[in-house]
């Protein structure tokens, strides 16, 4: 009688455990895996992320061409155009990193990433170097044509440029349509939404994504040749 009290208890607690993780998808590493499997279906969060992240890291390691070296000299001073975006690119760069790695949880892919097209996970302090104003008595035609080189093929203003558009359209990917793969399980949708979760990361990273790119775009400033036309 003593045993089978004893084995009818051991059932009882797994029934309880089972349901508990049924009722807790939190507890249950099945539902964290589909959850993040569904993360990375075309359209949701951690694809558009990983996306951006792998077309701004490549934007922003673009070679710089063969260029006008007395232009450059200037356009690199502290407060000239170039200095200014090079900034603006090792903080975007920073924020690809930061994006990359809630959207990918596995370490050796972060890994690679962060090996690869100019070690874009490297930190930048910027608020470590403020750039002074650039001197009243620097020559206008002068820094109008670093503000042009620096739009050139290969120079920071560019590159930022490249790299926020390319962030812009990995974001716009649309969600496939109905019956044009197979639809996920909607427990694990509504799961990985959840506060803590891969979708919910994804999320808040590629809205802090977007942020940086709208704001590295801001501080390169407009080509002058474009403004012109």
């Amino acid at each position: 009688m003593q045993l089978i009290s004893v084995v009818f208890a051991a059932l009882l607690a797994g029934v309880t455990v089972n349901a508990a993780a049924v009722a807790n998808p939190a507890a249950n590493p099945v539902a964290l895996a589909e959850a993040a499997r569904f993360c990375h279906r075309r359209g949701q969060s951690c694809r558009k992320v990983k996306r951006a992240a792998e077309a701004a890291a490549e934007a922003l390691a673009e070679a710089d061409p063969e260029a006008n070296p007395e232009a450059a000299r200037f356009c690199h001073r502290r407060g000239q155009s170039c200095r200014k975006a090079k900034r603006a690119a090792d903080a975007l760069a920073e924020a690809v990193a930061d994006a990359y790695a809630q959207a990918e949880p596995n370490l050796e892919a972060r890994a690679r990433f962060c090996a690869r097209r100019g070690q874009p996970c490297r930190k930048v302090k910027r608020e470590a170097d403020p750039e002074p104003e650039a001197s009243p008595a620097a020559d206008p035609e002068a820094e109008a044509e670093a503000a042009r080189f620096c739009h050139r093929r290969g120079q920071s203003c560019r590159r930022v440029k490249r790299a926020a558009a390319a962030i812009a359209e990995a974001m716009a990917e649309p969600e496939p349509e109905a019956n044009a793969e197979p639809q996920p399980d909607p427990v694990a949708a509504r799961f990985c939404h959840r506060r803590g979760q891969s979708c919910k990361k994804a999320k808040r990273a590629a809205d802090d994504l977007v942020d940086a790119a709208a704001e590295a775009v801001e501080d390169v400033g407009e080509d002058p040749e474009e403004v012109r036309a």
